[in-house]
C-alpha cells in the first residue's frame, strides 16, 4: 500500500489517526531551501478544529518535530553591520526530510460500542474486510479512520508550507475557499443551516475553489500527465473528495464550441491574453497561462448522530447503529486550507522538472 505522491519532489505521508503520531517524508528537496516554521503553525492552525464551530471537539497541539533533513544555520540577511542581529533558522540539509507529528487527544473508546460494524459512508467496510480475511483485529485498524482519516491531511499542510518557498520565486499564489455549503452558496445563511443540521443529528458537504495565479505557461503534459490529471489525483488523496470541475466544469458539455473556446488576443504592445477562461487556464492537458481554477467537491460527514442501518461482520448480522464521539457537523470547514496544500505541492512538482 502506498502513500506517496510526486515525481521530482516526493511526499510519502504515514501514521493512523489513533496511533501515536502522524507524520511525512519528503525527498526532493534542494540544499538550503529556508524552513517557515510559522508558515508550518499558521497552515496548520487553518485546518485545525481550533476555534471552530460546528467541527470535530477533538484538538490537537500539531507540534512538528523534525526528525532529519534539516539543520539549524545563522540568517544574517537583516540589512546590518551587527553579527549579533543574525538568527537561528531551519534551512534543509538536502537528505531525506522526516518530521512526525504526534497524536495527544485521541479518544478509542468511542470505537468500543461499534465492535464489528462498519460505520455507514466511511471507509470501514473495505477496510474492515480486508483486515477480517488478513487476521488482523478489524476494529483496531479502523478506529478514528486509521490511515484514512482526515487526521493525515496534516503533514499535506506541513509539506505545502515548507514547498511554497519555490512558488514565491516565481510570483506564484495559490489560494482556497469554501464557495458553497449545504448546496446554499449565501454565506449569510451558513450559520443557521450548520445550527439546524447539528440540532438534527446529520452532516453536510461542500464546495471548496481552488484558485492558482500566475502559473508558468505549458506546465503539464498531454495523455497521462496533464495538469489536470495531477491536480485531481493529488485532490482525490484528501478524505471525503467525490468529484472535481476545471473551469466551466461540466456545463461545457451543454455549450456549442463558438461558446466553450476560449479566444484570444494581442493588444498593440504585443500582450497576448485571453477573452475569457471558461477552460480554467488549462489547455490539452497543460496550463495557458491564464489563472487556473477548479472546485473540488466533498460529501457530508458520514459520521453521524442519526441511527443507521450496517451489519455486523462478527454475526453476520443486520444491525442499527448510533455512532457516537467527536465529529464534525461540516469538516469541508476545514478543508481549503488541504486544497490549497495539495494544489500547492503538485505545482511545486512540476516547477521542479520544469
Amino acid at each position: 500500500m502506498s502513500s506517496t505522491f510526486g515525481k521530482n519532489i516526493k511526499l510519502t505521508i504515514f501514521g493512523e489517526s489513533h496511533g501515536p503520531a502522524i507524520g511525512g517524508v519528503i525527498e526532493g528537496l534542494p540544499m538550503g531551501m529556508l524552513i517557515d516554521e510559522k508558515k508550518i503553525d499558521d497552515g496548520l492552525k487553518k485546518r485545525s478544529p481550533r476555534g471552530k464551530q460546528y467541527v470535530t471537539k477533538r484538538i490537537e497541539e500539531d507540534k512538528v518535530i523534525f526528525l532529519s533533513g534539516v539543520v539549524e544555520s545563522d540568517d544574517c540577511t537583516i540589512d546590518s553591520p551587527d553579527a549579533n542581529r543574525c538568527k537561528r533558522v531551519l534551512k534543509t540539509n538536502g537528505a531525506p526530510l522526516a518530521f512526525i507529528i504526534k497524536n495527544t487527544h485521541k479518544n478509542s473508546n468511542d470505537y468500543d460500542s461499534l465492535s464489528g460494524m462498519p460505520r455507514p459512508g466511511t471507509a470501514d467496510f473495505p477496510l474492515m474486510y480486508k483486515a477480517l480475511y488478513a487476521g488482523i483485529d478489524m476494529d483496531e485498524v479502523r478506529r478514528g479512520g486509521g490511515h484514512n482519516s482526515g487526521r493525515l491531511t496534516a503533514p499535506l499542510v506541513v509539506a505545502a508550507a515548507i514547498c511554497e518557498a519555490a512558488l514565491k520565486e516565481h510570483e506564484i499564489e495559490i489560494f482556497a475557499e469554501l464557495i458553497r455549503l449545504g448546496g446554499e452558496e449565501d454565506k449569510e445563511k451558513w450559520q443557521q443551516l450548520l445550527k439546524d443540521v447539528k440540532t438534527s443529528g446529520d452532516s453536510v458537504g461542500g464546495v471548496v475553489r481552488c484558485l492558482i495565479k500566475n502559473p508558468p505557461l505549458g506546465m503539464g503534459k498531454p495523455m497521462m500527465d496533464t495538469l489536470e490529471g495531477l491536480l485531481s489525483h493529488m485532490m482525490f488523496s484528501i478524505p471525503g473528495m467525490k468529484a472535481i470541475s476545471f473551469g466551466e466544469g461540466i456545463e461545457v458539455a451543454d455549450m456549442l464550441g463558438s461558446d466553450a473556446n476560449d479566444s484570444l488576443h494581442i493588444t498593440d504592445n504585443g500582450i497576448i491574453s485571453f477573452l475569457s477562461n471558461k477552460q480554467g487556464g488549462i489547455l490539452g492537458g497543460r496550463s495557458s497561462g491564464q489563472d487556473i481554477f477548479f472546485d473540488c467537491y466533498f460529501k457530508p460527514t458520514p459520521s453521524i448522530g442519526k441511527t443507521q442501518k450496517t451489519i455486523n461482520l462478527g454475526n453476520m448480522k443486520n444491525e442499527d447503529i448510533t455512532i457516537k464521539g467527536r465529529h464534525d457537523v461540516a469538516y469541508v470547514l476545514r478543508v481549503p486550507e488541504v486544497v490549497r496544500a495539495a494544489s500547492i505541492f503538485v505545482i511545486t512538482d512540476l516547477l521542479m522538472e520544469e
